[in-house]
């Protein structure tokens, strides 16, 4: 870790583009303010944390997942790819497929309905509708 001492007002850049500046020093808490290029993401720890380890939990579940035809995992990450760029946020098909299944619970009431896989893709295909 880099360890640098900065007083009110003062900054630090890093790799040219992102600035962090102290705003206002308390007893307790140091306020900073931060510059970077637009689309880049700025998180506290403990909500970057947060993020990580429900990424790693969407991953954990995709590998407890069975194999699946190569067709359904380009098409998730086909998808993957389309969610990156309009939301300017990485997605990946672990994100999907979470999101996918977290869809289905909400949708569970309906959905337990089905008397067959048939049924079942027949609703899932109607919602959409």
């Amino acid at each position: 870790m880099f360890v640098l001492s900065r007083k009110s007002n003062e900054s630090i850049v890093i790799n040219d583009d992102i600035t962090v500046s102290v705003v206002e020093l308390r007893e307790d808490k140091v306020r900073l303010g931060i510059v970077v290029p637009k689309g880049a993401t700025v998180y506290r720890q403990e909500v970057y944390d947060s993020i990580h380890k429900a990424q790693d939990a969407s991953k954990s579940v995709w590998q407890q997942t069975p194999k699946r035809e190569s067709v359904s995992l380009e098409a998730l990450d086909r998808l993957a790819g389309d969610l990156t760029k309009k939301s300017k946020s990485y997605v990946d098909r672990a994100m999907v497929f979470e999101a996918i299944l977290e869809a289905v619970a909400a949708m569970e009431a309906n959905l337990s309905s089905a008397t067959s896989l048939d049924e079942l893709k027949e609703i899932l295909l109607r919602r959409r509708h």
